[in-house]
């Protein structure tokens, strides 16, 4: 009998510190995988099944699982419903990280980071942000990353100056780290002033930022389109061209010098967009009879995809 409990005791033992600390982590990392192959439906299963083991590795799980919730927030593959649940349910996730390790500001990073890209599902998770950030900065404080979070909330609220200043402060703790410039130069592009945030952008530069990269030229096209400098965004759209055609790109090219009134580039650009894929050509069509009678007004954004 003594032998049999043993037994079981070792088995339940093997179990519990063995092969469920195993299962969660290939679950974790089939998760990963399908993530990188953007089957983000099939990655939340499995990150599912990870989460439902509660391991060690449940840390680290709700983190990755805050990573990938990100992603499928962004995504055209979930309704506007599975992106609420999918939210609540990650933010309950972080909330349990929080809960069970009180002291570890990190923790908070991640919760902001949630309530930061989930502004489209329900504006009001930005007013829980400063909260955050003030316990996150009690915690840890002078972290540059709070300060990111603190001043990218603010922006997206219309609270420019607030946000600024947010940025600043983060420059001022990490004055040679080439993200605090970019931060700042782009909030102060958005919030009107374009002379001091160009010259944060040549600042980043200065500390290793490639101003024609595609990772930058693409990061610059929201602080534009946010901004509704056509110009600007005509620009950039031709300098992405000039490094990495395609149809989408000479499509929003078109776009924009629609808005610009230059009907001729309007043309040649959306021209070249079916040129790359002849799957615009529908579109195209319908956009170039939209170009009669544009005569240099500004309106809506209104092109191809």
């Amino acid at each position: 009998m003594a032998v049999a409990a043993l037994a079981l005791l070792a088995v339940v033992a093997l179990y519990a510190f063995n092969v469920r600390p195993a299962l969660a982590n290939l679950a974790l990392s089939r998760s990963i995988t399908l993530t990188r192959l953007d089957d983000l439906p099939a990655a939340l299963v499995a990150m599912d099944e990870s989460l439902a083991l509660g391991t060690s590795m449940r840390f680290e799980a709700r983190q990755k699982f805050n990573n990938l919730t990100l992603k499928a927030l962004r995504s055209s593959a979930f309704t506007p419903e599975a992106k609420r649940v999918l939210f609540e349910k990650t933010e309950r996730e972080l909330l349990a990280n929080i809960r069970e390790e009180p002291e570890d500001a990190f923790h908070l990073v991640y919760l902001l980071t949630l309530y930061n890209g989930s502004e489209h599902v329900d504006p009001s998770v930005l007013d829980r942000i400063p909260a955050v950030f003030e316990q996150a900065n009690r915690l840890s404080p002078g972290r540059a990353p709070l300060y990111y979070e603190l001043g990218q909330a603010k922006m997206s609220q219309g609270k420019f100056d607030e946000g600024i200043s947010a940025f600043r402060e983060a420059v001022t703790i990490a004055p040679n780290v080439m993200e605090a410039h970019w931060n700042l130069g782009a909030a102060l592009v958005v919030g009107g002033y374009e002379a001091e945030g160009e010259a944060e952008f040549q600042r980043a530069a200065e500390l290793g930022l490639n101003l024609k990269s595609l990772r930058h030229l693409t990061r610059v096209l929201r602080v534009y389109n946010a901004k509704r400098d056509f110009r600007k965004l005509a620009e950039t759209y031709e300098a992405i061209a000039a490094i990495e055609p395609s149809a989408p790109v000479y499509a929003s090219l078109a776009a924009a010098y629609k808005e610009l009134g230059e009907i001729e580039k309007a043309k040649i650009a959306v021209e070249q967009a079916v040129a790359l894929d002849g799957s615009y050509a529908p579109e195209a069509e319908e956009f170039l009879r939209s170009l009669r009678g544009v005569k240099g007004a500004r309106g809506s954004q209104q092109g191809l995809r």
